[in-house]
């Protein structure tokens, strides 16, 4: 099970995305365009909107930066590994947060 969850799943839903998007553009253009900019003209949906990308910013590079800085970066830096995930642990928790509350 555990192959399933990290070999092949990643793979079942990247096609998924790249078939629907295609599948999406082929056949009905006119619903690839945003109709929901009209959203953002409510005056009391802008700042949930705001906090929801900035928290999905924060979120993707900290996935970014975890995954393409070598833990040797930060003990080189002196951090150690368990002020390295205790940070990630509570930045990555407001960030998830805020995207979450947005």
């Amino acid at each position: 099970m555990t192959q399933f969850w990290w070999l092949i799943y990643p793979y079942v839903t990247l096609t998924i995305l790249v078939v629907g998007t295609l599948y999406r553009y082929v056949f009905s253009q006119r619903s690839w365009g945003s109709k929901s900019s009209e959203i953002l003209e409510k005056r009391w949906l802008r700042p949930g909107s705001l906090m929801f990308h900035w928290g999905m910013l924060f979120v993707i590079g900290g996935h970014v930066m975890g995954l393409l800085i070598p833990i040797g970066v930060y003990q080189a830096l002196g951090v150690s590994t368990e002020a390295y995930h205790l940070m990630a642990d509570i930045v990555g928790g407001m960030a998830g947060l805020a995207a979450t509350m947005g």
